[in-house]
């Protein structure tokens, strides 16, 4: 099952619809992934039909559902289930709330390489290019319905923190 959820994932973060939205928030309701996960969680329940809000539930660990609906786009969801299920090791059990923070780790880690979100967490005042850079590279958002621009909770929110939750 997790060698298709990642397969899923990565496919997923393929399509350039879901690449465009890197950098915009955007609030995830369960219908807006649920199609891509529903065949692998019915087989996985062995279930013939299931409501969207029980499909991740039935491949995600009921503690680290949340953390993944806290993602500000469906670009940061999808490549924290692909890192997730890398991360796990039992192909047979459900994604656990530990390998999702590992995974989140991992990508924020990433992110404390660039040395332009070590500038913006240090406070240095950044000029309008940098700030576009943070924004094209999914550090910071655009949110479209108050035109401001927020910072992305996989590298600016403590992910252990409970609960885990997209504020803005």
């Amino acid at each position: 099952m997790i060698r298709e959820l990642h397969g899923i994932a990565l496919s997923r973060l393929g399509d350039k619809t879901i690449t465009g939205t890197q950098c915009w928030y955007q609030k995830l309701e369960p219908s807006a992934f649920g199609l891509a996960l529903y065949g692998l969680a019915l087989d996985f329940a062995k279930q013939d039909a299931m409501a969207d809000d029980k499909i991740l539930p039935a491949l995600v660990d009921d503690d680290a559902v949340p953390l993944l609906l806290a993602m500000p786009n469906l670009f940061w969801f999808w490549r924290l289930v692909k890192e997730a299920a890398f991360c796990q090791d039992d192909d047979t059990a459900r994604v656990s709330k530990s390998n999702v923070l590992k995974a989140l780790g991992a990508i924020r880690h990433i992110g404390s390489l660039n040395q332009v979100i070590g500038d913006y967490r240090r406070g240095v005042v950044l000029t309008p290019q940098t700030t576009a850079y943070l924004v094209a590279s999914g550090a910071l958002l655009s949110d479209a319905s108050t035109l401001a621009i927020i910072e992305n909770p996989v590298y600016f929110k403590d992910h252990t923190a409970e609960p885990f939750r997209f504020d803005y």
